[in-house]
């Protein structure tokens, strides 16, 4: 392609894109190795565990399709502006193809009234990892990597399934240099992910980031001869209560109901050494507890014979990560993740039992059984050389992790309660994929728009003004990591805006619903948080996006000559959504969803 602007190349930067490799399978820390490509055909050789390639591509005002081709089994994603154009297969699938920014049916308009320029700047990021298709953390993918990212430009969208011929992107158009605010934006999201909490869709996996590794505590009942191996707080597999979380992973505590026997789990996480304690509930006796009779008069709860019950500890790596793990002879768990000098370890407070088998796929990654007949397990993250807390240390630990989260509430006064139910609701359904550049606070575990996933690890679904809405809530703590999340939350839900320019309904993946958006709330959200932390970077950041947002409201919604906005959902060459083009899906664009309003 031969954009027609004269002397587009004076004045840039050298005409490359940069590639910073990593051991390790996060940008944490310096990287191995830096060097530049020439035009977006990427060819990798031997580069650990992750390549990130960033820059800016240089285009006229116009529309453009984008498509890749990639050899090597990586998993890799590839952003232009923020819209995830390309991603491999092995991950989860891709929906509807005009579903998806960049597509023939979707190109992606750029604008220069919105960039105040005639040559439209486009960060470009691409990531790409060594994969352990098989998640036993061995690397299955090649040591060599081909991303090819080609492009071509169009008059207008066009019907779904048009063949459209492309060229490579061109070394002219391209800049290593990523613009200040953009590599301000990704520092802070690489901070915020980091340290244990449970980051995916599953409450039984705490994960440590940057490191990718998953403690998971599963429940088997003996007699039934099933496990509880995945859980949320919508599950009907099991009751989930939950209790605190705090906003910097140093504390959360909630129960489960499975089969019988009620389980407490506590976790002193985030930034700090893990501890983790397991406590059977009700054990041998029922001693004081209740339960609701038939006609809602309390009863004594009947006993739990404790006995019949097991909790499975494993180690595995998450999203098809690499790295070592494995349970030793005293049962610690040994994890070393890919780029990492020193491993892990977390020591039982007790010995496991022996031979006992577990079903799949438990069986097949490290893991330890005991017992629920002798009480309460704990865990402790230790240095090497080191022996683990005891039971009592932890419960020590614990409770003082509880007691600062109680006294962190308590500073809100009357609005105490008030303060720590709207912290659960969000802090309880805070994840991280790498689809997303940082870590989102979704409406729910229990929603997940993927496609075709390799497994639960990546599912997930954000909603436009559900999602603005949790991070105001969450700038409501006055800590650093709330502000972090916040800003994080903030900025991949404005970034999630479709090609048109308008933030979508729903975002999961690169899918969108490109057919209806939702009340443009983002800009009164930035509004509030600019107000509360007076960072004016963040404004400078999304300005442009909100403003697209606002502007494709009065273009496309705006009705008769008052300038009504009549919400609707549109009709899009080859999307499919049960909603798209109906009432229903002008509903949707309300928020209001099903309400009789």
């Amino acid at each position: 392609m031969v954009l027609s602007i004269a002397g587009l190349a004076a004045g840039l930067a050298a005409a490359t894109l940069r590639v910073d490799t990593y051991a390790r399978c996060m940008s944490s820390g310096p990287p191995v190795q830096t060097f530049s490509v020439r035009s977006g055909d990427i060819h990798l050789h031997a580069f650990g565990c992750l390549a990130e390639v960033t820059g800016v591509l240089h285009a006229v005002p116009a529309d453009y399709m984008f498509a890749c081709e990639m050899t090597g089994g990586q998993n890799v994603f590839v952003w232009v502006d923020d819209h995830l154009i390309c991603h491999s297969q092995s991950m989860f699938g891709q929906q509807e193809l005009s579903g998806v920014d960049g597509a023939v049916a979707n190109p992606i308009e750029v604008r220069a009234k919105q960039m105040g320029g005639d040559i439209v700047a486009l960060p470009f990021v691409a990531h790409i990892y060594a994969a352990s298709n098989n998640s036993s953390g061995d690397m299955t993918s090649s040591y060599d990597a081909w991303v090819s990212v080609r492009w071509a430009r169009l008059h207008e969208p066009l019907d779904a399934g048009t063949i459209v011929p492309t060229s490579p992107l061109p070394d002219l158009c391209l800049s290593p240099l990523s613009p200040a605010l953009e590599v301000q934006r990704r520092e802070l999201q690489r901070e915020a992910a980091s340290g244990w909490r449970m980051w995916t869709n599953n409450l039984l996996s705490i994960v440590r980031l940057p490191h990718s590794i998953a403690l998971t505590t599963s429940f088997c009942a003996i007699t039934l001869g099933q496990c509880l191996l995945h859980t949320h707080v919508e599950d009907t597999s099991a009751i989930v209560r939950i209790g605190p979380n705090a906003v910097d992973g140093s504390y959360a505590q909630f129960y489960i109901s499975y089969c019988g026997i009620n389980i407490s789990i506590s976790i002193v996480g985030g930034n700090r050494p893990l501890r983790v304690l397991i406590e059977p509930v009700g054990c041998g006796n029922a001693g004081n507890l209740m339960r609701p009779g038939e006609m809602g008069e309390l009863v004594p709860r009947n006993p739990v014979n404790c006995s019949d019950f097991l909790m499975v500890g494993s180690l595995r790596y998450v999203w098809q990560r690499l790295g070592r793990a494995f349970v030793n002879e005293d049962a610690s768990f040994i994890f070393q993740p890919a780029g990492f000098l020193h491993p892990g370890i977390l020591r039982p407070t007790r010995k496991p039992i022996r031979s006992v088998p577990v079903p799949s796929p438990l069986d097949s990654e490290p893991h330890a059984v005991w017992s629920f007949a002798e009480g309460a397990i704990g865990l402790s993250e230790v240095p090497e050389g080191h022996l683990g807390l005891s039971l009592s240390q932890v419960r020590q630990e614990v409770a003082a992790a509880a007691a600062a989260e109680a006294a962190a509430s308590a500073t809100f006064g009357d609005a105490a309660e008030i303060k720590e139910a709207v912290q659960a609701a969000v802090m309880w359904n805070t994840i991280y994929t790498p689809a997303e550049y940082g870590p989102t606070l979704p409406v729910s575990r229990a929603w997940d728009f993927i496609p075709g996933k390799h497994d639960s690890d990546w599912a997930y679904v954000l909603f436009d003004w559900d999602n603005f809405f949790a991070s105001y809530m969450m700038s409501l703590d006055p800590r650093p990591a709330a502000k972090s999340l916040s800003y994080s939350n903030l900025i991949q839900v404005v970034r999630s805006r479709t090609s048109r320019g308008f933030v979508p309904n729903y975002s999961a993946g690169g899918s969108k619903s490109v057919d209806r958006s939702e009340p443009p709330v983002g800009a009164r959200v930035l509004l509030e948080l600019y107000r509360r932390y007076g960072d004016i970077w963040i404004v400078r950041l999304l300005y442009n996006d909100l403003r697209a947002w606002s502007d494709w409201f009065l273009r496309y919604r705006a009705d008769g000559p008052f300038g009504i906005i009549s919400l609707g959902s549109d009709t899009i060459s080859g999307y499919q959504d049960v909603s798209a083009g109906t009432m229903q899906g002008a509903r949707y664009e309300s928020g209001l969803d099903n309400s009789p309003m």
